[in-house]
């Protein structure tokens, strides 16, 4: 399995992410959350000297995750190449974008954050003030449309929130590794 991931394309391994998260979500191994990209329940540190991918399901169910945080255990998990670190407010926005930006462009994991979070945040570096208006807008209505295909019985924030995460991952599935935000 190792020698295949090193032959693994920048698609494939996008493709293989999204797969992981879908996984998770219907195992019901992944918190999924809004406002953080981990939101530890009663964790703070993680074991230094340990690598992180042997810590992955620990992870999972200690943290509220994003969409980003969701990829990056998917990614620690599949791909092993992400390093402990002691506090675990350091899983940040700098530091999941630097480990998936070999993967998606910076431009792509910032939508993707906007489609989970229903705006677009972190844009500063990749848009200009207008094309950001614009994005957002699209962000906005891609979310309404995603949403409108399911008919909640109650207000259930979680629900919603799995529903956006998985159809990121469908759409980044059956695009071949790429995150299409339609027009």
């Amino acid at each position: 399995m190792g020698c295949q991931i090193k032959r693994m394309t920048k698609s494939q391994k996008a493709v293989a992410i999204a797969k992981d998260v879908i996984s998770r979500i219907k195992l019901k191994k992944l918190k999924v959350n809004q406002k953080g990209y981990f939101n530890p329940l009663n964790l703070f540190s993680l074991d230094q000297g340990i690598p992180l991918q042997s810590q992955v399901e620990f992870l999972e169910s200690k943290c509220e995750v994003c969409a980003l945080g969701g990829m990056l255990l998917s990614y620690t998990r599949l791909f092993n190449n992400v390093e402990s670190v002691p506090d675990i407010w350091q899983y940040n926005f700098d530091f999941i974008t630097n480990k998936l930006c070999g993967i998606f462009p910076i431009k792509t994991l910032v939508i993707i954050e906007g489609v989970f979070e229903n705006s677009l945040v972190n844009s500063e570096e990749c848009f200009s003030p207008s094309n950001a208006r614009q994005i957002e807008e699209r962000v906005i209505r891609y979310r309404g449309k995603i949403l409108s295909r399911y008919k909640f019985t109650k207000y259930n924030k979680k629900e919603i929130q799995k529903v956006i995460l998985l159809a990121i991952c469908r759409n980044i599935v059956r695009n071949k590794g790429k995150f299409i935000l339609p027009k």
